[in-house]
């Protein structure tokens, strides 16, 4: 279903969200910049319970080489392993906008760090534009598990 529901929790934590139709559904939980995303089917007319645990969190830091510092340098961390589109261009990247559950920019020095990262299978996209056009892109993209409480590091080269 395309359609969307929001909801926010109380303070003890609980949330409710409905009445909503039956079908697929994936449902976003939100503690700061830490995502949880669950995947699930909801049976017609059905009264459903999700507990949403948000473990200790990860940290994922790295360096990517032959990046030229901008507001446009960023790395993006996707939902689950995915497929980037070949060739990559300044609107597939913002196709990929539903997937991206964090967004981090490079330093100066090319150095990048998430913290708080919730533990997880994550695409990983490290992507810099070279001029003001948005022309000229380049970018790499690899797999990364985050364990609960770990300090992931990931260096990409964009030479």
């Amino acid at each position: 279903s395309d359609e969307r529901f929001h909801t926010n929790s109380g303070d003890d934590g609980a949330y409710r969200l409905g009445p909503i139709p039956g079908g697929r559904f994936v449902l976003r939980a939100r503690i700061d910049k830490r995502l949880k995303v669950l995947e699930f089917d909801v049976p017609a007319n059905a009264t459903l319970q999700r507990d949403i645990i948000f473990q200790r969190p990860a940290t994922l830091s790295g360096i990517v080489l032959g990046v030229v510092p901008s507001e446009t340098s960023r790395i993006l961390l996707l939902h689950g392993p995915q497929t980037i589109p070949e060739p990559l261009d300044a609107p597939g990247l913002l196709g990929l906008g539903e997937l991206v559950v964090y967004d981090e920019g490079i330093g100066e020095d090319g150095v990048y760090a998430f913290a708080e990262v919730e533990p997880g299978r994550y695409t990983a996209v490290a992507c810099a534009w070279h001029d003001p056009e948005l022309r000229g892109l380049r970018y790499a993209a690899r797999f990364v598990t985050l364990e609960e409480g770990a300090n992931g590091t990931l260096d990409f080269d964009l030479r």
